[in-house]
């Protein structure tokens, strides 16, 4: 076991009492077994943070970091960062688990294609959204560049779980430290750093998806902002390597209608509605599809239709 590199964990935790240790389990549980796990206790207030203390206490290889105040899920990664040892670096969200294999597998496919960053698919636990996946193998991407439509879950792209990073990706670069939308800001940032990636479509990241999680809590301007511009930063990213830019167009498109759709009030519809607008005109050879032809002639007719087809 000492003769492998030390893999350095990081999971942020807040508030997750009830899944915390399935989590901790799960990794613990891992068949690459020299690795170091950080629980980064971001102010939890619901016990989380004697659990994380509780099962340090079980386990050598857990580290415990107590932040005073909740600072959302960048900083606490930043933390994590600052105080990681090893020689490749992996998230995970403290209510999700993996498959024991996963850190091995990942760990395989950076050696084998001597890769920066290497990745998986997830498996969608929820009893209200389906698991949508697709066996497309093993991929290799070169200058940074990931083809969506390779693989398995167009998500698995948009977040720094469910990979394993060279520790050298990590040595300059942090998250922002908002509660929202940092995981798909840094997104370019990484990729950027990243000559090779490698990519399995196995299923091997538990993505537990509740309605109590941050992301179907209530919205505000300054949330939507920042979601917007992640998706304009990962689009401007694409454009600039000249690589798929209209499925990134699209992305932005959603981001405007779901900030449109979050609020009932006229300014604020007005708002986005308006800042779409802009970047449609800025971009319309990339950016001129239906969808977004039909948002910016009406968003109400835009929403219904959409509403519509989710039903189905």
């Amino acid at each position: 076991m000492e003769s492998q590199p030390l893999i350095s964990v990081i999971v942020p935790v807040y508030n997750v009492a009830p899944y915390l240790e399935s989590c901790v389990s799960s990794i613990l549980a891992s068949t690459y077994a020299h690795l170091e796990l950080l629980l980064v206790d971001d102010g939890s207030t619901d016990g989380s943070a004697g659990l994380c203390d509780e099962l340090a206490h079980r386990d050598a290889r857990i580290r415990v970091i107590h932040q005073p105040e909740n600072g959302g899920q960048g900083k606490a990664r930043n933390t994590g960062l600052d105080a990681c040892q090893g020689d490749y670096i992996s998230f995970i969200d403290s209510d999700d688990t993996i498959h024991p294999r996963m850190l091995e597998r990942l760990y395989e496919l950076l050696t084998t294609y001597q890769a920066d960053i290497s990745f998986c698919s997830r498996k969608v636990i929820s009893d209200w959204l389906p698991d949508v996946h697709e066996d497309t193998g093993v991929q290799v991407f070169h200058d940074g560049v990931v083809d969506v439509s390779l693989l398995g879950n167009g998500d698995d792209l948009n977040s720094p779980v469910l990979k394993l990073y060279k520790r050298a990706i990590f040595e300059h670069l942090r998250f922002p430290e908002t509660h929202w939308a940092e995981d798909l800001y840094i997104v370019p940032d990484y990729l950027s750093l990243a000559p090779v990636i490698a990519y399995t479509s196995e299923q091997l990241y538990y993505y537990s998806l509740r309605k109590d999680n941050i992301s179907f809590r209530a919205q505000t301007h300054e949330r939507m902002d920042f979601q917007i511009q992640a998706y304009q930063r990962l689009f401007a990213y694409y454009r600039a390597k000249a690589f798929d830019e209209q499925r990134f167009a699209r992305y932005v498109l959603f981001s405007y209608a779901q900030a449109w759709r979050s609020f009932s009030d006229v300014r604020s519809k007005f708002r986005y509605w308006k800042g779409y607008l802009r970047f449609f005109l800025q971009n319309v050879r990339i950016a001129l599809r239906l969808g977004s032809l039909l948002f910016v002639l009406s968003p109400p007719l835009y929403d219904y239709l959409f509403r519509l087809r989710q039903k189905k």
